[in-house]
């Protein structure tokens, strides 16, 4: 006896396949990424405390001294945490402050327009003479 296969089953099965393979990936990128901001979160926080360490006797300095280990913290908190905690945190801090989740989203909207504004223009190209001008000439002789 022979078992035919469900061409319905094989095709959920090779989507599954490919949905975690896609997601498998998405993951791997993510945590780079998520490696990336912790390094550069890093940079911010060793660059407060610097900043602190020149102005130790101003009024600003206990505030550097807070943002440098806050933002110490946060680098650790992400190296620390895998992505998908991390998503599901920000889901939660969505749901428990919405209008904040809204204000940040509209912020990273606009900071990414403005970067992909940024990028290189186009270049245009100037003549120096008006290409048709010499098909006028033509015309008229």
């Amino acid at each position: 006896m022979t078992t035919q296969t469900n061409p319905s089953k094989a095709i959920k099965d090779s989507m599954k396949t490919a949905t975690d393979a896609g997601a498998d990936i998405a993951r791997e990128k993510a945590d780079m990424a998520k490696g990336q901001a912790a390094d550069k979160i890093d940079d911010w926080a060793a660059a407060a405390s610097a900043a602190r360490d020149e102005i130790d006797e101003t009024p600003v300095a206990p505030a550097l001294s807070n943002a440098a280990v806050s933002l110490s913290d946060i680098a650790t908190a992400l190296r620390s945490k895998e992505v998908d905690e991390l998503v599901g945190d920000a889901r939660q801090f969505a749901r428990d402050h919405p209008m904040i989740a809204l204000g940040g989203a509209a912020l990273v909207g606009f900071a990414a327009a403005r970067f992909l504004k940024a990028g290189p223009q186009p270049q245009t190209v100037r003549l120096e003479r008006d290409p048709w001008s010499d098909h006028l000439e033509r015309e008229a002789s």
